[in-house]
């Protein structure tokens, strides 16, 4: 079973608190800069620049550097970027008068937002030469895309982001009707029939189909062109990612062997229950809450029809690598009573051939 290490459970902790406390520090700033009491202007009738510049070029680094202190020269790359990525928000958060030459970083502005384009178009790049070797192999797509940025990048949130972004882009674009993730000799159990969750994931594509020439021609005619073309392109990437969480949900099936549960999900990262962890498996008939202590749900529409019980804790990882110990797991399959004979049929099995080799 792939469980995540301590070590990168712990680094998922402190980047999740970094986050936190780096939002916090800009939209207070933000907000004080435009609704500064007046006790704190005095004399002067706008508000001072440098604790902007100090808190986003100074402050938020150094938490960075202090919180990561033992990632090794990496750290000092991470905090230089962190300095640029302060400089683009306080040319955002600024005044046009407050620091003149702020001007300039519009420039890095339109840099930065063209290198997330290009890295966009290699993951496409990348995605469509694995697809094409596949082809001639007849390996595994989605085994091959994570295993090929793992070993560039090793365990790490990077890895794991991009990962699921070439997985999105894969599903989206290229996963032909007859692709099913994971090993053929599986048995398979699907979900997107369940409480009509693809016929769901349908409506809301086909809305945003119609919406997203609308609200383009609207923000153009009221708000400026440059808004309305950035708008317009995070909605076709969100687009994407509902086209491919739409197809995957029908391609990416949860699975069984003789050694493990496959838990499959949309595009979320794959969950492995060996089978010796797994204590007994039940119908559920009652209301699951998203965020169960101790417990994980793989189930949109509807309440989940299926709880597995495991005799011990196991980490569920989620996207950006950090992971919660849970020892049951709630699905919500289209056919549940196959699942469970199914899987009873092989808990029993691996029991004789414990007690045989005992």
């Amino acid at each position: 079973m792939s469980q995540l290490s301590e070590s990168g459970m712990t680094k998922a902790r402190r980047f999740s608190w970094f986050l936190l406390v780096s939002i916090s520090i800009v939209f207070a700033n933000y907000w004080l800069t435009r609704h500064t009491p007046s006790m704190l202007l005095g004399n002067v009738a706008v508000p001072p620049a440098w604790p902007v510049l100090v808190d986003t070029l100074l402050i938020i680094p150094l938490i960075y550097l202090l919180m990561f202190r033992r990632n090794g020269r990496r750290v000092w790359i991470g905090a230089a970027m962190m300095v640029g990525t302060g400089a683009l928000i306080a040319n955002f958060i600024l005044p046009d008068h407050s620091v003149p030459w702020l001007d300039n970083l519009r420039v890095v502005r339109n840099i930065v937002a063209g290198l997330f384009a290009l890295t966009e178009l290699a993951l496409l790049s990348v995605v469509s030469r694995v697809i094409y070797k596949l082809y001639r192999s007849g390996e595994d797509a989605e085994a091959a895309i994570e295993s090929g940025f793992r070993n560039r990048f090793g365990d790490s949130s990077i890895a794991r982001l991009l990962t699921f972004e070439a997985r999105m882009w894969f599903y989206a674009l290229f996963a032909p009707k007859t692709y099913m993730a994971g090993p053929r000799a599986e048995e398979r159990f699907s979900y997107h029939l369940k409480d009509g969750h693809a016929s769901n994931q349908q409506g809301f594509i086909v809305l945003i189909l119609i919406e997203l020439p609308i609200l383009h021609v609207l923000l153009m005619l009221f708000w400026s062109p440059l808004i309305a073309w950035i708008v317009s392109l995070m909605t076709v990437w969100g687009l994407c990612f509902l086209i491919g969480e739409y197809r995957a949900s029908s391609r990416r099936q949860t699975s069984m062997d003789d050694d493990s549960v496959r838990v499959r999900f949309g595009l979320l990262p794959e969950l492995e229950i060996p089978l010796a962890q797994i204590d007994r498996v039940d119908r559920s008939v009652v209301t699951v809450g998203r965020r169960l202590t101790g417990a994980v749900r793989f189930c949109d529409s509807g309440n989940p029809n299926i709880v597995i019980h495991l005799k011990q804790a196991i980490a569920a990882p989620n996207l950006f690598g950090s992971a919660r110990m849970v020892d049951r797991v709630f699905l919500g399959l289209d056919k549940p009573q196959v699942f469970v004979d199914r899987l009873d049929d092989r808990l029993k099995a691996l029991q004789l051939r414990q007690n045989a080799a005992s």
